[in-house]
């Protein structure tokens, strides 16, 4: 795809990219973003409000989960297999992208693809509910959007960074919209919201070990 080859152009000539960085940033991205919510509890966001807090009192997102879990879970599956003899990945790798964190170095680059207002995720299950939902809420110009991704120089001095060329702004502005749509629409909606209340009750009947000391004071 043509914005493939100018996105790799300039990652070359501005980041010093060759085809070995290139390739191992690909396959990092790849576990990263198949690794990125393995933090979920059951039934994915219905739970979320029941897992512990910080010391602090905020709530983990769960993407902190994932980034403990690919560490001290997946550590073995990843360094160890014999593919990885190709790239030298560490756990860390994986979760420093996940998170965001400096030692992720130039593949930061790539971090919007697993966390921004236009990540792989949303760009998917956007347009996978409102198919099995049987709504048009969630759907956009895909083909639009991601032919329309380039790179976007820094500002003083500060790294480049994943953007949309002005042709695929409307693409963009949709996505964000399909989005805000489906919240209203279907993720907020009162019946669907019951069920996470019912499954919530259900959690804490059936993992009462899990969540008790993250459910005082909310009962």
């Amino acid at each position: 795809m043509p914005f493939v080859r100018i996105l790799m152009s300039f990652l070359r000539s501005e980041q010093a990219y060759n085809d070995f960085g290139l390739g191992r940033d690909r396959q990092l991205v790849r576990l990263t973003a198949l690794l990125h919510d393995v933090g979920h509890a059951p039934f994915s966001h219905a739970s979320e409000d029941l897992l512990p807090s910080s010391e602090h009192g905020d709530s983990y997102r769960h993407e902190a989960y994932s980034a403990r879990i690919v560490e001290r879970h997946f550590r073995q599956v990843i360094e160890g297999h014999r593919a990885n003899n190709n790239w030298g990945f560490r756990a860390e790798d994986v979760s420093a992208l996940l998170e965001g964190r400096p030692e992720a170095r130039q593949s930061l680059f790539w971090r919007q693809l697993i966390d921004s207002q236009l990540d792989a995720d949303r760009m998917d299950y956007l347009l996978r509910d409102s198919h099995h939902t049987g709504v048009a809420y969630g759907k956009f110009d895909l083909s639009r959007l991601v032919s329309t991704v380039c790179a976007v120089p820094g500002m003083k001095g500060s790294s480049p960074r994943l953007g949309i060329k002005e042709k695929g702004w409307h693409a963009a502005e949709a996505l964000v919209l399909a989005r805000y749509f489906m919240f209203t629409q279907v993720y907020f909606h009162k019946t669907r919201v019951a069920y996470d209340i019912h499954l919530q009750g259900a959690l804490k009947e059936m993992l009462p070990g899990v969540f008790s000391q993250s459910l005082k004071g909310r009962n």
